[in-house]
C-alpha cells in the first residue's frame, strides 16, 4: 500500500483515524509497512470533536492531528 506525500512536501511520520468498518485491516496493513498507526475510538473522538463550530472533513481531520499531537490516547486496542 503505497503512502502519497509528495504533494505536501512533508514526511509522514503518524497516521491517525477513527475506527470504522475497515480500519483493522488499514492498521494492520499500515503497520505491516512500518508506519506508526494511531486508531481512535470513534465514540470518544466524535464527543470531542462535536465542540467544533464548523463541522467539515476538513476540520475533522485537523482535530484528529490535535489529538494526536497532544498524545490525547482513546486508541482502540486489538490483539495480534
Amino acid at each position: 500500500m503505497p503512502i502519497y506525500s509528495d504533494h505536501a512536501g512533508y514526511p509522514v511520520e503518524r497516521i491517525g483515524f477513527k475506527a470504522g468498518t475497515l480500519s483493522q485491516h488499514l492498521f494492520y496493513n499500515l503497520t505491516s509497512e512500518g508506519f506508526d498507526v494511531d486508531c481512535m475510538e470513534a465514540r470518544q473522538v466524535c464527543a470531542a470533536l462535536s465542540a467544533m463550530r464548523n463541522k467539515t472533513d476538513k476540520n475533522d481531520a485537523r482535530g484528529l492531528a490535535h489529538a494526536q499531537r497532544c498524545k490525547i490516547k482513546v486508541a482502540v486496542g486489538w490483539a495480534g
